[in-house]
């Protein structure tokens, strides 16, 4: 049984302001996510830690809401990465 990943997104929506998701550690990313070309699957790294690898093994995404490291080819790769909205507090 795989380990539960803790995801950001189960404690904010898109317009949490800037102030209140710092006092939780969340970034500026709302999805970290890519597809991959070959084999058409959408992951999505769900917090700093989280690495995540598609079905073929050809792309993988990293970071969470705050930074996106990606591996693999870039030819192979969607972005479909979206940042929260501005809102100051």
């Amino acid at each position: 049984m795989k380990d539960k990943v803790f995801d950001y997104q189960t404690i904010c929506d898109k317009d949490m302001p800037v102030a209140e998701r710092r006092k939780r550690y969340i970034g500026n990313i709302w999805s970290n996510s890519i597809k991959c070309k070959k084999c058409n699957t959408v992951i999505r790294s769900k917090n700093l830690h989280h690495y995540v690898t598609c079905k073929c093994g050809a792309v993988s995404i990293d970071g969470g809401s705050w930074h996106s490291n990606f591996n693999g080819n870039i030819e192979d790769m969607e972005n479909l990465i979206e940042y929260f909205n501005i809102i100051e507090s």
